[in-house]
């Protein structure tokens, strides 16, 4: 009797766990009311979208933009202004379920060419399901209306080339010039070169000076002559 209690509540720990796990994966894998409303139907859970047209992704989780400038993948709640030309409810939308997707470029690329200028693709707004009842209201601006605004967000690590690198940060091999130094330099000059021409005078009036003394005894002398 005791052995059968115990195999029961065995069973019972056994199915508790294997549901809370199952609730747990579902919970992680279903993200259906953070996607945009521009992303396309039929997904429960979405990690990146990638846009062929433009090469740039998308995290639905994070609600950020990646795309590649200067040699770097640039993280933004934006997309730069140039971007505000394209519309990403026309868009062709690559669900991507990896991380890092930017590593894998080169692939996509090559993989997912063939959907640019694809414009057939149901996006959720447009849904009638009723999975989409909140996310259908999901209207993420991909651009921002300010020109001059910057939305870029650095990430905490610079793993695989992700962000450009920190504009306002010195640049440690430029050389550092000390404006003191610089006017010490100029008055050092100066009282030099007014040194030099205090000499100068100085020496014109000997000279000066000693012709008219050389006049005056020639003259004396040729007077006591006569």
């Amino acid at each position: 009797m005791k052995k059968t209690i115990l195999i029961f509540a065995l069973l019972i720990s056994a199915i508790s766990f294997a549901n809370k796990a199952e609730a747990q994966n579902v919970s992680i894998n279903i993200n259906v009311n953070q996607q945009p409303a521009w992303g396309p139907i039929g997904y429960d859970y979405v990690g990146y979208y990638y846009f062929p047209d433009i090469d740039c992704y998308y995290n639905v989780n994070a609600g950020m933009f990646y795309y590649f400038d200067r040699g770097y993948w640039v993280p933004s709640r934006y997309l730069p202004y140039a971007y505000s030309n394209y519309d990403l409810y026309g868009l062709y939308k690559v669900v991507l379920n990896v991380r890092d997707p930017w590593i894998y470029n080169h692939n996509h690329r090559r993989s997912y060419v063939r959907y640019k200028g694809y414009r057939n693709q149901v996006v959720i707004r447009d849904s009638r399901d009723n999975r989409y009842r909140d996310s259908r209201h999901n209207n993420v601006v991909w651009y921002s209306s300010n020109k001059k605004e910057n939305h870029s967000e650095r990430p905490n690590n610079n793993r695989n080339n992700v962000s450009r690198p920190n504009t306002n940060r010195p640049e440690t091999n430029r050389p550092v010039y000390n404006n003191t130094n610089k006017r010490s330099d100029k008055v050092n000059i100066a009282e030099n070169k007014s040194g030099n021409d205090n000499n100068k005078r100085r020496e014109q009036n000997k000279t000066h000076s000693g012709y008219n003394k050389s006049d005056d005894s020639s003259g004396r002398n040729s007077g006591r002559g006569r």
